[in-house]
């Protein structure tokens, strides 16, 4: 049986590597996002050290350790439910696990043992913290051995318990057939949990912030430890070190692990090959068409909506190009309004016209609707290339899709002028402002992509990966806007602001255009 895991954890894991050109090395990636998360848990530690002394004179000083391994286990059942989902129900290479002579326990604890590899990285959140906690209270070595056990508990409880839960369900129903729409509903709920994490510890005077926050919350946070049982029993070893009380509990937490690996082993070889059942199908709704509903229709109509569609019912363009869209844009509103926007003067109407396109250049870097507008017809680009219908409207087709795709960021520039009140006529100046900026970023984009088109990949997937186009976009911005915000800053003056952007983005517009225009026939006839 070992030997069986272990070269099905082999492949895999040589699944995982991918040969580019600007393709870093998996351990190099790993490593870098390790001391990513390590540097996110030094916040965490700083927080925790400083709220520690005020919780102390509550007598509350265990919260921390409920809060903190909450966090762990929190993180790590989300990701690791999402990581479950798309490796052991929603992964295209499921068809040739299930056609190897392997048992059904033997694929999942080789794919477990790889998600939990990575889950260990994302546990390094609660490293520096329970260190911290142990420093500024003073414990023995053996709190700290019982640290390195946490460590190893924390991710294989929620885990193993994600794993159940979907396996069931998975066997249960017919979810399978409907794995698009899981995937794009749980990604969504990663990025915000993600989002979330990044705000936890915004803003000043944090130690106060979180001390009053860990004590208002003291229920919930137990009630995650009575869901994890694991964290109580932790908490309760690691308030004891040394003590039998500590030795016990944490006895019962290795117990504990015992036992769920147990199970897993019996559910995986009962419910997981049943819960793929309907893998390879998918649901859709059939319509019986009218010929009296059949209509004509015009050929940049019907490009624009086939453009659209393709977006909107593949998971990972709509993560990418619709979803991402928002990812900078709430992220800064929400540290924005955390800290408080009163601190910024509204009221300067050239700040807001001079500062409307780096906020929005920015803000749509993380969407890809523009920057992949050819790429995303991969194999199909042999068809676009021959049908009777000319390059330029094909082009105009995927400015006019990228635009109504890309326009969707205004809806948050919008909400946020009206939240903060601005006079009428700087809400109208800086919404065309906002429009032209994106629409000039839009085109950027897919400039970039008719330069550099990647046609040749096998998975959606593969299309983002080395993908530094929205790095591209990030540069011109970023250049771009503080050339303009300086200048309204050195003026000072709302109509000398308002005419600068809006003749300079004009120009941009067309010289892009201009451009574009040349390249799309050259760019069909090469590929």
């Amino acid at each position: 049986m070992m030997r069986n895991i272990r070269l099905l954890l082999r492949y895999s894991l040589k699944g995982q590597r991918t040969k580019g050109k600007f393709q870093m090395p998996t351990p190099v990636r790993s490593l870098i996002f390790a001391i990513v998360i390590l540097c996110l848990s030094g916040g965490v530690a700083g927080a925790v050290a400083s709220a520690y002394g005020i919780l102390e004179k509550l007598g509350k000083q265990e919260l921390l350790l409920y809060f903190i391994l909450a966090l762990g286990s929190g993180i790590t059942f989300v990701i690791g439910l999402f990581s479950v989902l798309n490796n052991f129900f929603l992964a295209e290479d499921n068809e040739i696990y299930i056609s190897l002579p392997f048992r059904a326990s033997e694929i999942v604890i080789s794919k477990l043992i790889r998600i939990l590899i990575y889950l260990y990285i994302y546990s390094l959140i609660i490293v520096l913290p329970l260190i911290a906690y142990g420093t500024v209270s003073n414990s023995n070595p053996i709190y700290y051995i019982f640290v390195a056990l946490a460590y190893i508990f924390n991710p294989i409880i929620p885990m193993i318990i994600g794993f159940i839960i979907s396996t069931i369900l998975m066997s249960i129903s017919n979810l399978s057939k409907h794995k698009d729409v899981i995937k794009v509903i749980f990604s969504i709920l990663l990025i915000v949990f993600i989002i979330l994490i990044n705000l936890l510890f915004q803003g000043n005077r944090i130690g106060i912030r979180t001390a009053n926050a860990i004590v208002g919350k003291e229920s919930l946070l137990k009630l995650i430890s009575s869901i994890f049982i694991n964290n109580k029993l932790e908490v309760m070893a690691l308030s004891n070190p040394g003590s039998s009380t500590g030795y016990i509990n944490m006895g019962i937490v290795l117990l504990i692990v015992v036992i769920l690996f147990a199970l897993l082993y019996f559910v995986s070889e009962k419910l997981y090959l049943k819960s793929l059942k309907g893998f390879g199908d998918i649901s859709s709704n059939k319509e019986k068409v009218k010929v009296a509903k059949v209509k004509s229709s015009s050929v940049l109509k019907a490009l624009v909506i086939k453009e659209i569609k393709i977006i909107f019912r593949n998971p990972t363009f709509f993560l990418n190009c619709v979803v991402m869209l928002f990812y900078i844009p709430v992220l800064y509103m929400v540290i924005l309004f955390s800290n408080g926007a009163n601190h910024l003067n509204w009221s300067l109407g050239y700040l807001i016209i001079g500062g409307t396109p780096l906020v929005i250049g920015v803000g749509m870097s993380s969407g890809s609707a523009g920057s992949t507008a050819l790429s995303r017809e991969g194999n199909n680009f042999i068809v676009s290339k021959y049908i009777p219908v000319s390059y330029k409207t094909q082009l105009l087709a995927k400015i006019i899709s990228a635009f109504a795709i890309n326009s969707l960021i205004l809806v948050i520039g919008i909400g946020l002028l009206v939240i903060e009140k601005v006079r009428l006529e700087i809400f109208i100046l800086s919404l065309i402002i906002q429009i032209l900026t994106c629409f000039l970023i839009t085109v950027i984009g897919i400039l970039c992509d008719y330069i550099s088109p990647k046609i040749v990949w096998q998975t959606e997937k593969n299309l983002y990966k080395g993908n530094f186009k929205s790095l591209g976009n990030i540069i011109i911005s970023v250049i771009f806007g503080g050339i303009l915000l300086g200048f309204a800053l050195l003026t000072r003056s709302i109509f000398l602001t308002f005419i600068v952007n809006f003749l300079l983005l004009i120009i941009s517009i067309i010289i892009v255009l201009f451009i574009l225009n040349k390249k799309v026939v050259k760019t069909y006839n090469l590929l």
